[in-house]
């Protein structure tokens, strides 16, 4: 097997994105303490590298990881040419008890969680090229459950030929600008419908109890439609 120093920046990348411990903030600048173990985070790196190599150990799964940081990669230049971060989710949130879990978290310049993604490789029968979701009471924020084989339905292929070999070697992913230009339209209209089911009291969507969470609820989808608008005309 490989040494962390041995391989490339994508791996190092990868593993350097599960912190052991990390902050972020909700309501009123309530923290939110995340935790990541060392096994975790070397479990899911290995599984990369063996990736890599050729081996197919667990492969829908380690595709399933590929999805999620490739994800993160597409949109983390965008997201911080206006202040906002993009991370892998920490295991604390991917499978804590009594909540959703999510893959990643999407924040403020505060560190504050804005909008949380779960990442699926399937794909769903909308027409409008949005996806489905709703409030995270655990997060204070909307989540959108995202699938990826609305871009392409060679998307499983895309990552084994197209991703798979960057594992190794560092270089550039084909067709990143057009992965790029499919989630932010469809992160957008996902968030539209959400805001438009929110306005109208949608009994499809999960509306929070209290009426300031419906407020951060709101002012949360308002910010980010905006944002999204504006990734989107660039």
């Amino acid at each position: 097997m490989l040494t962390l120093l041995e391989t490339s920046n994508f791996i190092r990348r990868y593993s350097g994105s599960y912190l052991p411990h990390n902050t972020y903030y909700l309501l009123n600048h309530d923290p939110l303490y995340t935790t990541c173990t060392p096994d975790f985070r070397t479990s899911r790196t290995d599984l990369l590298k063996a990736h890599s190599e050729g081996k197919n150990k667990h492969f829908e799964y380690t595709q399933a990881l590929l999805s999620e940081f490739v994800t993160v990669l597409a949109l983390e230049k965008p997201l911080s040419s206006h202040n906002y971060s993009i991370d892998l989710a920490a295991q604390s949130l991917e499978h804590g008890q009594d909540q959703r879990g999510v893959d990643i978290l999407i924040t403020n310049s505060q560190q504050k969680i804005m909008l949380g993604l779960d990442i699926k490789l399937g794909k769903n029968s909308s027409s409008l090229n949005s996806n489905g979701g709703h409030w995270l009471d655990n997060l204070k924020a909307p989540f959108i459950n995202l699938t990826l084989g609305n871009w392409r339905a060679d998307i499983k292929d895309w990552l084994k030929n197209a991703v798979k070999p960057n594992i190794k070697k560092s270089g550039s992913i084909p067709d990143m600008p057009q992965f790029r230009s499919f989630l932010i339209p469809r992160i957008k209209n996902s968030l539209l419908s959400q805001y438009s089911m929110l306005i109208n009291r949608s009994p499809r969507l999960f509306i929070p109890e209290s009426r300031k969470d419906c407020q951060v609820y709101r002012q949360k989808l308002e910010g980010l439609i905006n944002l999204f608008t504006q990734l989107e005309s660039l």
